[in-house]
């Protein structure tokens, strides 16, 4: 019997638990700090990985929010047809640079939609003529900016409550509108043991806007064959105690 090709989603999931989930039993030092696994996407970061990150991106991206066509095979159109509900990819994160990079080049050869990159951070200003046609804002000069476009994307590698919704912040500060977020991986945790909504339930609820992911914590767990360098004993009690408490499933 000839073995089945794993999908798209599969296939990043495996990517992503080979090269860029990392597991710690002392916990992240992100939002969670007793969060005993992390993304870290500068693991993907290779002009393969990259290229298939972006394509998936792509797909979710016009799945969620192109508003004609959707159910199409991919094939670039002409721009009276755009129909694509932003038009500036928005990032806020400095290992984000590579992959919305890779972005704007996949949407654009796989869709014909030509999107420029925004990417926000201070300090960074100064790159903006070395990293070549991408635009930098210093998150302390907001107020000096006036938005030439009105919609905007933000793409992010994990929906976590304070950085997304600083991300959003900011982009509303510069008078765009946000049309959505689309992260790499939704953790599926609540933000408080208290909470009856996950993070992205919450965002969505606090901003009415749409937030969507590639992938979701469960089924990238459920796509473990080989346990990942780092995965033992330990890490697999302190995963259970975490997802116990802050989970989905979990009860408030």
């Amino acid at each position: 019997m000839q073995q089945r090709r794993p999908s798209p989603k599969e296939k990043l999931a495996r990517l992503i638990l080979k090269h860029a989930f990392k597991f710690s039993p002392e916990g992240d030092d992100g939002f969670h700090q007793e969060r005993p696994y992390h993304l870290k996407t500068q693991g993907l970061m290779t002009g393969h990985t990259l290229s298939f990150l972006a394509e998936v991106f792509v797909k979710t991206i016009c799945s969620e929010f192109e508003t004609i066509n959707k159910n199409k095979a991919y094939a670039p159109r002409s721009p009276r047809q755009d129909q694509l509900g932003f038009e500036v990819l928005f990032g806020c994160e400095v290992e984000n640079i590579p992959l919305l990079g890779a972005l704007s080049v996949a949407l654009f050869n796989l869709k014909g939609y030509n999107r420029p990159i925004i990417f926000m951070c201070g300090g960074l200003s100064g790159l903006c003529e070395e990293l070549g046609g991408l635009s930098v804002i210093d998150q302390r000069r907001t107020n000096d900016l006036s938005p030439v476009t009105k919609r905007a994307l933000i793409i992010t590698q994990t929906v976590d409550y304070s950085p997304t919704c600083k991300a959003i912040d900011w982009a509303q500060s510069c008078g765009w509108e946000v049309a959505g977020v689309v992260g790499v991986l939704d953790y599926e945790e609540r933000f408080s043991k208290e909470a009856l909504l996950t993070i992205t339930q919450e965002i969505e609820q606090e901003y009415k806007i749409r937030v969507v992911s590639l992938l979701g914590f469960q089924f990238l767990m459920d796509q473990f064959t080989i346990p990942p360098e780092g995965f033992d004993e330990r890490v697999l009690q302190s995963l259970k105690e975490f997802r116990k408490e802050y989970g989905i499933l979990a009860s408030a």
